[in-house]
């Protein structure tokens, strides 16, 4: 079964990697960026999202967070990385960096699964 995961979900999943919640005191900063920086996540994942077999994604703005998320399932966690990332970019560099580095794993080890179609047997 696969579960579809909204653009709030995707947001909800990356407070928690920075401690916060939805119901945190002073997040309403990044409750007024989240729709633009994922709209970029987005946006920048979609070449990614069309190498796993999906389609790819235009630029826009801003996303609806009630939305589905537009993305192949296997990019949800690393696009809540990158949100967790971005939201606290001016906060905690140290953060940013290895939540940024964390999303890039995912998308490398995400892209090596989709490549290997077939098995490996050995040739002599």
């Amino acid at each position: 079964m696969v579960i579809i995961m909204t653009n709030n979900n995707i947001y909800t999943y990356a407070l928690s990697l920075i401690g916060e919640t939805e119901s945190s005191l002073g997040i309403s900063d990044y409750d007024a960026r989240a729709p633009i920086l994922l709209a970029g996540i987005i946006g920048g994942l979609s070449p990614f999202n069309r190498e796993l077999g999906g389609e790819e994604q235009s630029f826009v703005s801003t996303v609806d967070m009630t939305d589905d998320f537009p993305l192949d399932n296997r990019l949800t966690s690393a696009a809540a990385h990158m949100l967790a990332a971005e939201l606290i970019l001016d906060e905690n560099l140290e953060l940013y960096t290895t939540l940024l580095a964390n999303a890039n794993r995912m998308i490398a080890d995400e892209m090596k699964r989709a490549t290997v179609t077939a098995p490996i047997t050995e040739v002599y």
